[in-house]
């Protein structure tokens, strides 16, 4: 047994009974971290917890992601393609298209059956065409109905299609259409007057009935093994979300407008402000007791937290009624920061308490994510210790859990939004104060710098207090301090090629300074965006400004451009992907960890935003830039497929049984790497998905899928390609997924090493 784990089990203090944490992703990484646990006892932890996948959870992974984003690419290459010879098209062969598809696709979910990742997702695909089918039918015979009804109609048809599939999935589709129908008839009502829409509230109610609904029939039904889909909590987070912004909306506009007992004349069959305001109340106060008593969700209880913040908010701009000066300025941002703060600490105890809720129950049920897989056995605290004593790597008692857990997701974007508008309104401070009470109009640079470095100074300071509000205070100043300490040297150098780069440097350097986890984040994102394109603007402003009509030294400039952005993303995609995958050899450095999680996260920020940027079309700017921008969006796709070359190779070092394995995946890695330059959101969202699965973190996971979603949206209607070359490279990338996730199937049944060892491999 190593020494490490000695020194770890015997300076343990607590049993294994009296862990007041949830095992999770999150908790083990903290132990590690802090030295508890070592990381042989780590490595061990997350391969028996499934956290990090053996062999088997792989190829279960791998076939359920190239199989669904497969079928998804290659149906939208396939729309692509008759959106390009659509108006060629006789109905009668509109209908016989979409038909053919609805008719196979019921065809394959009946052969495969319901109970199947194939057979959902043929269910899926043929239930959305049926409404392009309605679509058509009203296209082809002018019927005179409205657009409403088209999705009445579909909605209609989606119900029992819902209640025969058992997937979540549809009943978002159900959702979705239902939610169109209403607010389409209701905005047929008003004459198509956006400004008048009736039935605000009938709508609004009915949003939460439908959560209601789902609710109650998930507690239900939550003792049935045929409904355990109903235990997805994505679903009703969704329409939770949406209803509760919407009431959001209405209340601070209830308020801010004043009035409060008048009607609008626009009134369905409820009046409008008492009834929002007594659904508001009842969603609110229903909401606490289910997600804190009979459900624990603390997503639900941030959104209503962060809710009653914002109205209290409107509150008080509604008592006080600011008016623009410095010292409003710095007012309204104290109270933004006293906001979020306060709900930040309120939320952060729910967290530890309802994490030692969770920890108390018998089964103490572990949180390990459960993406695209099989619902597989959850195991508790008793179970690894008991697997880690059988292992030698524990002896004695088992380690204490962490005092603190980490600050879940959907709390820690809400303060750090926080932190950015009252980190506007300090910098708004700071300017007034400089340009209007101090009366300093010119060179006020020096100025801007000492105020920027004064805030940074103040925020250091607040960091080591550790409480939630010093924290925030401490976020939002550090932001302010940066703006301004960014902007001051701006004004200095004086040098538009330089801008950017000088930003990214001032970033740079106050990094390794702020403790503050969300603001290294925001700081390694933005600073490598910075100091990346300042590089690039700073080397070819020549030729982006001094271009003379000479091809030759044109072309000799764009290759260059090309080679360097290659390098520039190649690198950012080895390295997060090195990172991550020797996360157990500096995890155990807490400096390291603190300086070095911000900066791998940062990286695929910039690869989503680089992949963004590339889809942008710029009808206003010179045609001259747009030529010479085009030619370098291919080159962050090229890059993630190279880092997907070097993870597959080394993965597949560890976990593939046979060299046949080890060529299969290189094989579709270097696929990949070729696809990057027609696609290459696809093969930075494919790398996304191994990092992320690799270390059980289902926030990148989901950060993720909702960017190939966006990035197909967004490639569908991008202005620079055609329908045909959308659908050629649509169609060409998902039948070469599909036949990839065919690969995986077939190779894991002739390799019986590759399912050895099941979930614990």
């Amino acid at each position: 047994m190593p020494e490490n784990s000695e020194a770890s089990a015997h300076s343990a203090s607590a049993p294994s009974a009296s862990v007041p944490r949830v095992l999770s992703p999150d908790a083990l990484r903290i132990m590690v971290m802090e030295g508890t646990l070592s990381p042989e006892a780590y490595e061990a932890a997350v391969l028996f917890l499934g956290i990090r996948p053996g062999p088997r959870q792989w190829s279960w992974f791998w076939q359920r992601v190239l199989s669904s984003w497969g079928a998804l690419f290659f149906a939208s290459g396939v729309i692509c393609f008759f959106a390009y010879n659509w108006a060629l098209l006789h109905h009668f062969a509109k209908f016989a298209l979409l038909a053919s598809c609805i008719l196979a696709a019921g065809l394959a979910a009946v052969w495969r059956g319901l109970d199947f990742l194939a057979g959902k997702l043929a269910l899926l695909l043929a239930s959305l065409c049926v409404g392009p089918l309605l679509a058509v039918y009203g296209q082809a015979y002018q019927t005179g109905a409205d657009v409403w009804e088209l999705f009445r109609a579909w909605t209609l048809v989606l119900v029992p299609l819902a209640l025969a599939g058992r997937q979540a999935a549809l009943w978002l589709l159900v959702w979705l259409a239902g939610s169109a129908w209403g607010a389409l008839y209701l905005l047929s009502l008003s004459g198509w007057d956006y400004a008048v829409i009736p039935g605000g509230p009938e709508f609004l109610l009915a949003q939460s009935l439908c959560l209601a609904g789902w609710e109650a029939v998930a507690r239900y039904r939550k003792n049935k093994p045929e409904h355990r889909w109903l235990e997805a909590t994505w679903l009703p987070r969704l329409i939770g979300f949406a209803a509760v912004a919407a009431l959001t909306l209405c209340m601070a506009d209830i308020i801010l407008a004043g009035n409060w007992w008048s009607e609008y004349d626009q009134a369905l069959f409820l009046p409008e402000r008492s009834t929002y305001t007594a659904l508001y109340a009842c969603l609110l106060l229903g909401g606490l007791l289910w997600y804190r008593k009979k459900r624990p969700d603390l997503f639900m209880l941030s959104c209503g937290m962060f809710s009653l913040a914002a109205l209290l908010l409107c509150v008080l701009i509604k008592v006080l009624d600011p008016g623009l000066h410095a010292g409003s300025m710095l007012l309204w941002g104290l109270v933004i920061a006293g906001l979020t703060g306060g709900c930040g600490l309120v939320l952060r105890r729910l967290h530890q308490t309802m994490e030692a809720e969770r920890a108390a129950k018998p089964e103490g049920q572990s949180s390990i994510p459960d993406f695209f897989e099989k619902f597989r056995p959850r195991f508790s605290w008793d179970a690894l210790w008991k697997h880690l004593r059988e292992a030698g790597l524990l002896a004695g008692e088992p380690p204490p859990a962490p005092g603190r857990p980490a600050m879940p997701w959907h709390v820690a974007v809400p303060l750090a939004a926080g932190g950015w508008i009252s980190a506007i309104l300090f910098v708004g401070f700071l300017g007034f104060l400089i340009y209007t009470t101090l009366g300093i109009r010119s060179e006020p640079e020096i100025p801007l710098f000492i105020g920027g470095i004064v805030f940074l100074a103040l925020a250091r300071q607040l960091e080591r207090r550790g409480a939630i509000f010093a924290g925030q205070f401490a976020l939002a100043l550090a932001i302010a301090g940066t703006i301004a300490t960014a902007g001051a040297v701006v004004l200095l150098i004086d040098s538009e090629r330089a801008a950017l780069l000088a930003v990214g440097l001032v970033i740079a350097a106050i990094f390794p300074f702020m403790r503050n986890s969300a603001y290294r984040h925001i700081a390694a994102a933005f600073g490598l965006l910075c100091v990346f394109w300042g590089l690039d603007f700073l080397i070819w402003y020549e030729m982006l400004y001094s271009w003379h009509g000479d091809m030759e030294a044109l072309s000799r400039h764009m290759h260059g451009r090309q080679a360097m952005h290659a390098a520039w993303h190649s690198f950012l995609c080895v390295f997060m992907a090195y990172g991550w995958l020797t996360e157990q050899d500096w995890r155990t450095s807490r400096r390291l960890h603190a300086l070095l999680t911000p900066v791998l996260h940062g990286m695929y920020c910039v690869l989503l935003v680089s992949v963004a940027l590339g889809l942008l079309h710029f009808p206003m700017i010179h045609p001259m830039e747009t030529l010479l921008f085009t030619p370098i969006r291919g080159m962050v796709g090229l890059g993630a497929g190279i880092g997907l070359v070097y993870c597959a190779h080394m993965m597949t070092t560890t976990l593939a049984g046979t060299s046949s394995m080890r060529l299969l995946f290189l094989g579709f890695a270097l696929l990949a790497l070729v696809g990057g330059w027609f696609l290459p959101g696809l093969s930075v969202g494919l790398l996304g998905l191994a990092l992320g699965r690799y270390r059980g973190d289902i926030v990148t996971l989901g950060v993720t899928v909702a960017a190939l979603i966006a990035y197909f949206f967004c490639y569908y209607y991008n202005l620079d390609t055609t329908l045909l070359y959308k659908a050629v490279t649509l169609t060409g990338v998902g039948a070469m997924l599909c036949a990839a996730a065919f690969c995986v199937h077939r190779a894991t049944k002739r390799d019986p090493s590759a399912v050895a060892g099941g979930d614990h491999a």
